[in-house]
């Protein structure tokens, strides 16, 4: 999988070739990240790609960044509270 993090359309798409597998928009307040909305493609839903992604864009945010994270799409407030191993990035 591979992040592009497109920073004029405030998101991260998440690609398997040339194949989109999903996205996050995102914003920033201060020095939080804040997940508003994640993704996928209707014709992928249901396959767990929504959590690929959502994993995909928190480990490249641990990477390269020092920003905190804050899930507001309801997905990613799930899935983080299912992940407890992503909890740092809600405590930078």
């Amino acid at each position: 999988m591979n992040v592009v993090n497109e920073t004029d359309a405030e998101r991260y798409t998440v690609w398997d070739g040339d194949d989109l597998q999903g996205f996050a928009v995102y914003d920033f307040l201060g020095n939080t990240i804040r997940i508003l909305h994640v993704e996928v493609p209707e014709t992928k839903r249901g396959q767990g790609l929504g959590g690929l992604v959502t994993r995909s864009v928190l480990d490249t945010i641990r990477e390269d960044t020092e920003f905190r994270v804050q899930p507001v799409c309801s997905f990613a407030v799930r899935w983080m509270r299912e992940h407890p191993e992503y909890a740092d990035l809600a405590q930078r």
